[in-house]
């Protein structure tokens, strides 16, 4: 990363992607973390923040975030 924000949109991305294309490594990266989690719960985790929407949560994903930013305004 190099504060330029384009360039850092995609180190992400490629990291997402890298972590797509190759699930079982993200796991086991993950697993040094996961305090005594199993594969499977690991697997599960990781599914949760690796996954199509991370890489592009496209226009559904823009228009739930404008709800949720518009609902929190409404209270203050």
């Amino acid at each position: 990363m190099n504060g330029n924000a384009e360039d850092d949109l995609g180190y992400f991305e490629r990291g997402i992607q890298f972590s797509l294309d190759h699930r079982r490594e993200a796991v086991q990266h993950a697993l040094q973390y996961a305090r005594d989690m199993g594969r499977e719960l690991a697997d599960k985790f990781v599914g949760m923040y690796v996954n199509h929407w991370t890489l592009d949560y496209g226009e559904k994903g823009r228009e739930s975030i404008r709800r949720f930013l518009g609902r929190a305004f409404e209270q203050g």
